[in-house]
C-alpha cells in the first residue's frame, strides 16, 4: 500500500500526487462508499489517502486518512448531505470585487462563518482594485477593509490585471495548502496565474448581459505552485 496526496477530483477518478512528484488516477474502492458516509465525495482535494497500484497503470484508493480540517456546502436545499470542498487546508482566501461582478458582505461573512467552524484561517482578497476608479466603490472598499481588519481578518487589496499587491499574496500563502474561493468572475484563476505564470489556467470574460463571470473551473484540483508546500504524512 502506497500514500499520496489527492490533486484533483473528476466524478469517480481522483489524481494523486505521489511521494516522488509523479501522479496517478485512482478510483475508490468499491464498497467505501456503503459506510454510512453523510458526504456526498467521501474523497476530496486535500485529502491523504491509502492506494494499492493496479496492472492497468492506475491505482484503488483504499482508504482515506483523518483529516486535519475540511470545509463543506450543503448539497442542495432539501439534502441532508454535504459535499466536501476541500480537506487539509491551511488558509482559505476569500476573493471578491466590488464590481463586476460584486461580491456581498453576506457572501464574504457567510465564508468566514464556515471557515471558523472548521477551524481554518482566513484572509479577505480584494482584486481588481485597477478598476475603483468611483469614489463611491473605493470609500466602500476602504470601509470594509477596515472592518475585517479590525475583527482580526488579514485584507490585501490587489490587481491581478496589473500586478499591484501581488508580493504580499505570495508572502500570505508561502507554504500553505490554500483554498482560492469567491464568485465566478472575481479574477481567482487570473490571480493564480499572476502569482505562478507557468499554471496557464483558463480564464473567463465577464458576460455582458448579467456583468457576472462565466465558469471557467468546472472541478476542484490542487495546483503545486511549490511541491514542498504538500506535506505528506509520516
Amino acid at each position: 500500500m502506497q500514500e499520496g496526496l489527492v490533486i484533483r477530483t473528476t466524478g469517480s477518478w481522483y489524481r494523486v500526487l505521489l511521494a516522488d512528484g509523479g501522479q496517478l488516477d485512482c478510483r475508490l474502492r468499491g464498497n467505501y462508499r456503503l459506510r454510512g458516509n453523510k458526504q456526498t465525495n467521501p474523497v476530496a482535494v486535500g485529502d491523504h489517502v491509502e492506494f494499492e497500484r493496479q496492472d492497468d497503470g492506475t491505482g484503488v484508493i483504499h482508504e482515506v486518512q483523518d483529516r486535519r480540517n475540511y470545509i463543506v456546502r450543503r448539497a442542495t436545499k432539501l439534502s441532508k448531505q454535504t459535499h466536501v470542498i476541500a480537506a487539509n487546508i491551511d488558509l482559505l482566501c476569500i476573493v471578491a470585487t466590488l464590481g463586476l461582478p460584486r461580491t456581498s458582505t453576506g457572501f464574504i461573512d457567510r465564508l468566514l462563518v464556515t471557515a471558523e467552524a472548521y477551524h481554518i484561517p482566513a484572509c479577505i482578497i480584494f482584486n481588481k482594485c485597477d478598476l475603483l476608479v468611483d469614489e463611491e466603490l473605493r470609500s466602500i472598499q476602504d470601509e470594509l477593509s477596515t472592518l475585517y481588519r479590525n475583527v482580526g481578518y488579514p485584507v490585501l487589496e490587489v490587481s491581478a490585471l496589473k500586478g499591484t499587491g501581488l508580493d504580499a499574496v505570495k508572502e500570505m500563502i508561502a507554504g500553505k495548502t490554500v483554498l482560492f474561493s469567491g464568485h465566478s468572475g472575481v479574477g481567482k484563476s487570473a490571480l493564480l496565474n499572476a502569482i505562478s505564470p507557468g499554471l496557464g489556467l483558463k480564464v473567463g470574460q465577464i458576460s455582458d448581459w448579467s456583468l457576472k463571470g462565466k465558469h471557467t473551473t468546472t472541478f476542484a484540483e490542487i495546483f503545486p505552485v511549490q511541491l514542498s508546500t504538500f506535506n505528506f504524512p509520516n
